[in-house]
């Protein structure tokens, strides 16, 4: 029995480090001092519907990692973005205010994209995701939840 305990710690330190990401339970990494204060949002995990046409591939020159947890990105107005999470989770991504930042419907992913992003307008909002196990059915799934959280702050450039 204690094996497996050792075996789940081992197990749930390889993710974290593999991702980058802050495991719920941990804070979360702080902002800069610098970083400009951000508007806050009753509910920033507003899951984005899929749709059903065709897709389109594009690349992006700017990509959003696990590494940018806890940042805060400045974009202009009309940059677009690429966030990759990576697939050892099954993200939920979510953006407080899609007026001002908003995924791009009908473009093909890379296998470790969550989606094409661009901004829009001027202002500052949050995107935030939620990465729980991938697991098979009726297999044993650890238990754990990793969140991601980036501030944006789009300028009128």
């Amino acid at each position: 029995m204690r094996k497996r305990w050792i075996l789940i710690i081992v197990i749930l330190i390889a993710l974290v480090i593999a991702t980058d990401a802050a495991i719920y339970w941990l804070p979360s990494p702080p902002v800069a001092e610098s970083a400009a204060p951000v508007s806050v949002v009753s509910n920033p995990l507003n899951p984005i519907p899929a749709t059903s046409t065709s897709p389109v591939v594009i690349k992006t020159s700017i990509i959003v990692t696990a590494a940018d947890n806890g940042k805060t990105i400045s974009l202009n107005k009309g940059d677009r973005f690429t966030l990759e999470l990576g697939v050892l989770q099954d993200w939920t991504v979510g953006v407080g205010n899609q007026d001002i930042i908003r995924r791009l419907p009908n473009f093909a992913m890379i296998q470790d994209a969550q989606g094409i992003y661009e901004a829009l307008a001027a202002g500052s909002t949050t995107l935030s995701a939620i990465g729980r196990p991938v697991c098979d059915p009726g297999t044993a799934c650890p238990m754990y939840v990793i969140e991601f959280k980036v501030n944006v702050i789009v300028l009128d450039k």
